[in-house]
């Protein structure tokens, strides 16, 4: 027998389509929006693309059956023609009517996953066929796509057709459960390490910009210099930093495990548990992440010294003492001993700019 393309199938094909669209996206869906915004969204994702599989897997199957009673299938590829054709017609229909909801709605614009969807639509609908067996046209009786003989062994697959997708149905959903709390909680602890490091470093920071803070406001030279050459280290608010990091991570369930400090690159390294209060007898799930100071101007570090950036250098020791003024001999003359000149602030001393940024995120 010829492959040929057989129309009214087709047209069920689509029928069917946008039907079962309307009804499981217009009806049944909508009530749920709360809870699917809730879920995570790899899940959520995982979830819409095994409804889609669904959905087109009965529908081809139901074509494949409609096709095989009308005119008969000697194999089951004879099918393939009339569903590829009918998966292409129904992904055209859904690509113009989300062109006009677009252009309603302010503008439409290319996105790979149409291409996506057009492969959703062809080869879940070829796997839904495939759930048919071939066979002889029935020609003796009157037969609908939905209606399955008994005593025919030619729908025996169309009688395992609905246990074993549910079993599929069941199977998915245990999986893309079990990905998706995992891939969760994954994130939830990465999120816990990276906003644990960023609060100790912010404490870190604040401390910093008051040793600055206090050296502007300094009215002798000694006051000044003494922050350059000290260490990162010296005054570190060690406790702070990890009372910032343990309460952070706990916001994010998790609890700090380890923290360390490295004040030679300006650096703080956390690890963090994620807490899974509803998992009993789970893997725990570690993270870790590296939050650094990074100083672009006002301070600077060079290998854990405290360093002013003047003129875009990295001073680390004060300027040598300038020599003396010799006494006239008139002060001499009077014991009067000269009088030195206000402390100023070094031209080319930059502003306050320090930033923490995560140089290892969890």
């Amino acid at each position: 027998m010829e492959r040929q393309l057989y129309w009214r199938p087709i047209l069920g094909f689509i029928g069917f389509d946008i039907a079962t669209y309307l009804v499981l996206y217009v009806l049944v869906l909508p009530p749920l929006e709360p809870a699917t915004q809730a879920m995570d969204p790899i899940l959520s994702e995982a979830t819409g693309y095994l409804l889609t599989a669904l959905r087109l897997g009965f529908i081809g199957a139901i074509t494949a059956r409609w096709i095989r009673n009308k005119h008969g299938l000697l194999k089951r590829s004879d099918a393939v023609p009339s569903m590829v054709v009918a998966a292409v017609i129904s992904w055209l229909i859904h690509m113009l009517l989300n062109l006009f909801a677009d252009m309603a709605f302010g503008g439409w614009g290319w996105d790979w996953g149409y291409l996506l969807a057009l492969g959703q639509w062809v080869v879940f609908s070829l796997i839904g066929a495939l759930f048919v067996s071939a066979g002889q046209a029935e020609e003796k009786q009157q037969s609908v796509p939905l209606r399955f003989s008994l005593g025919s062994e030619r729908g025996a697959a169309s009688l395992f057709l609905i246990p074993t997708v549910s079993l599929l149905v069941i199977a998915s959903l245990t999986v893309i459960v079990m990905l998706g709390s995992a891939t969760n909680n994954r994130r939830s602890a990465d999120t816990a390490a990276d906003a644990a490091a960023l609060a100790a470093g912010k404490v870190w920071k604040d401390t910093l910009h008051g040793k600055f803070s206090s050296a502007l406001s300094a009215t002798e030279g000694h006051d000044f210099w003494g922050l350059v050459g000290t260490s990162l280290a010296y005054g570190l608010p060690y406790d702070a930093m990890k009372s910032a990091a343990a309460d952070y991570a706990y916001r994010n369930d998790a609890e700090l495990v380890s923290f360390t400090v490295d004040e030679y690159r300006a650096a703080i390294q956390v690890k963090v548990r994620h807490i899974d209060s509803s998992a009993t007898g789970s893997k725990d799930i570690y993270s870790t992440a590296e939050g650094s100071l990074l100083f672009r101007s006002g301070l600077c570090n060079e290998w854990g010294k405290i360093g002013f950036k003047i003129n875009g250098s990295c001073v680390t020791s004060p300027p040598p003492e300038p020599p003396a003024p010799e006494p006239d001999d008139e002060d001499e003359a009077e014991g009067e001993e000269p009088e030195e000149p206000p402390f100023e602030l070094p031209t080319g001393l930059s502003n306050w700019n320090v930033d923490v940024v995560l140089t290892d995120a969890g």
